[in-house]
């Protein structure tokens, strides 16, 4: 069993992997090499998040703070990677004949593939709230996933008046 102590990383310019300061010349740009993990084979004995502040030094003082976030997922299982906790869709003009589609993004970060199904109770109140105008429509609320790949969620969104709706989904 490995321990989280054998965890390496390391995080060096590529330009110039030795442990000293490089200059950066104004207007030029330098790639930055992240590498962090177990030995092989040990990848997903420790599962969850880890992050990795790097702060890189600047002239006059000036610091840049980068924040490396990974997930490690237990191998065989499938992880749907959501941008944010919240989602709002691009303004659209009331009586539009033809809404645009609008696209929300999932990405399926496991190794297995994932089918969805998204419940839309919570549409269909609102739906029932503005007399039975369809507000938010999906698409496409049930589908696949591929491992590594990213599906997107077609929605059309149709206000019937100036002003902000909101959709709670249940967890």
């Amino acid at each position: 069993m490995a321990t989280k102590e054998e965890m390496y990383s390391k995080v060096v310019p590529r330009k110039n992997r030795q442990n000293r300061p490089m200059t950066v010349k104004h207007g030029s740009t330098l790639d930055v090499f992240l590498s962090m993990g177990f030995p092989k084979g040990r990848a997903h004995e420790f599962t969850g998040t880890d992050r990795i502040p790097v702060l890189l030094k600047l002239s006059h003082g000036r610091e840049i703070l980068l924040n490396f976030i990974g997930i490690t997922v237990p191998k065989d299982h499938c992880y749907v990677h959501f941008l944010a906790t919240q989602h709002m869709f691009a303004p659209v003009c009331i009586d539009t004949a033809n809404p645009p589609k609008q696209i929300y993004e999932l990405y399926n970060g496991g190794s297995v593939r994932v089918i969805y199904d998204i419940q839309l109770d919570s549409v269909k109140n609102i739906q029932e709230m503005n007399y039975d105008h369809p507000i938010f429509q999906c698409l496409n609320p049930r589908g696949e996933i591929k491992s590594g790949m990213t599906g997107y969620i077609e929605w059309i969104f149709s206000p019937l008046e100036a002003k902000s709706y909101t959709v709670c989904q249940e967890e």
